[in-house]
């Protein structure tokens, strides 16, 4: 889904989150912008957190702006055109967890 700069400032607004300068966020607040975006657009509860957020940053899709050395911010329009990837790893783990078990 394409959002509007208006799009995005009303649900900012109803998500109760106060962008930092330039339209930038912390990762918590990345975060809770991808969980209601995955609710939204595709009905799942998901549980974004800072980390995930790191995980994308250091996969390239996102870009971090160093505030200082404990705090990135992010393009607000950046993390809303951010690809909402399921979460797979409880799958795999269990499916790795089965193979062990038969393996021994």
């Amino acid at each position: 889904m394409d959002y509007t700069q208006e799009n995005i400032e009303q649900i900012l607004k109803d998500l109760e989150i106060e962008p930092y300068r330039h339209n930038k966020v912390d990762s918590n607040q990345a975060a809770k912008i991808l969980n209601w975006r995955a609710e939204t657009e595709q009905g799942k509860k998901t549980n974004y957190t800072p980390i995930s957020i790191r995980r994308r940053t250091a996969g390239g899709d996102l870009h971090p702006e160093p505030i200082s050395e404990r705090l990135n911010i992010y393009d607000v329009v950046e993390v809303f055109a951010l690809k909402i990837v399921p979460s797979r790893a409880a799958g795999g783990q269990q499916r790795r967890s089965k193979k062990r078990q038969s393996s021994l």
